[in-house]
């Protein structure tokens, strides 16, 4: 259990990446508060661990605030990775994202639980959930609740998810043009997540969670993600 205060102003860049002997249970959580002009920029990229779980809870105390929490999930075999994610909007003109994605193989599950709540009076709040999953195999699981709660007026909050898989035509194109089936896998993958990694901004942090995504991802993914932002 870690627990974070963002005093006025203050920047936070926080990176948690999980990659435990698939055999182990692993349990986290962040608690983390946040005053007037604070930013909090969080990423959790899960890989290991027979049952993983990471929660996160972020109260947006102060005015003019900013929250952007990401994430990236992909288990295999029998896994089981679950996100919970909760933030607060208690100050006003305050802003938040939740952008999670899952790519799930074999029979393993992944989850998302989000959920925004806007307080009474917090006008100006600008708040976004969106949660993605791609499923590699027919007998991968994958469940998502979004959820807003909302209590003030002059709020503008929007909540999605979406659950798929490759898509069949874009295949069938790239293998018709030569591209071994592996590699098209490989590069539909890249595309779907890159938008979640592109997020990090320090060097050494992108290359090590692109070595467990290589890892990880049974189709030998070599597809090249963006750069820094």
């Amino acid at each position: 259990f870690s627990s974070v205060v963002l005093d006025t102003n203050a920047l936070l860049r926080h990176y948690k990446i999980e990659a435990q002997a698939h055999g182990s249970v692993h349990l986290s959580s962040i608690s983390a508060r946040q005053a007037t002009g604070s930013a909090l920029k969080a990423g959790a990229f899960m890989f290991g661990g027979a049952i993983a779980r990471n929660s996160i809870d972020v109260l947006v105390a102060g005015d003019h605030a900013a929250t952007d929490l990401y994430g990236l999930y992909l288990p295999k075999g029998s896994q089981h990775i679950d996100n919970v994610v909760t933030v607060e909007h208690a100050g006003r003109h305050g802003t938040s994202h939740q952008t999670y994605k899952g790519v799930i193989d074999d029979r393993a599950r992944g989850s998302f639980s989000g959920h925004i709540v806007v307080d009474h009076g917090t006008v100006g709040t600008d708040a976004h959930q969106s949660n993605k999953t791609l499923l590699l195999d027919p007998a991968a699981q994958s469940d998502s609740r979004p959820w807003l709660e909302i209590f003030a007026d002059d709020v503008a909050c929007t909540h999605g998810s979406a659950i798929g898989q490759l898509d069949e035509k874009a295949l069938f194109y790239m293998r018709s043009r030569g591209i071994p089936i592996e590699d098209a896998r490989a590069i539909l993958v890249g595309g779907f997540i890159n938008e979640i990694v592109e997020r990090l901004t320090t060097d050494s942090v992108r290359k090590v969670v692109m070595d467990l995504v290589k890892t990880q991802v049974r189709s030998g993914f070599t597809a090249e993600l963006g750069g820094d932002q």
